[in-house]
């Protein structure tokens, strides 16, 4: 969905991006759940977030954008991914 948005002309954000590149010894990330580590953000206007139920069988992603002012789903999406992809 972030490409989608991207292409679209919206302006799209990383929020767990760090200040810094994060280097131990397992690996080197830009990424962060530490919010002590988290740049600042621009003002948000959407958010796309979802969630991924696995099954036996393959996993089904629910995604969403929320408009971030009035909470207002604006799209949504359902996908099945089979396991064997």
């Amino acid at each position: 969905m972030i490409t989608e948005a991207t292409k679209r002309g919206f302006s799209t954000q990383e929020f767990k991006l760090s200040n810094d590149i994060i280097v131990s010894d397992e690996s080197d990330r830009v990424l962060t759940r530490n919010i002590d580590q988290l740049s600042n953000i621009e003002r948000v206007d959407f958010y796309i977030t979802g969630t991924m139920v696995y099954q036996e069988s393959g996993a089904v992603v629910n995604a969403r954008i929320i408009n971030a002012r009035n909470k207002n789903i604006v799209a949504a999406a359902t996908r099945f991914f089979p396991a064997e992809l």
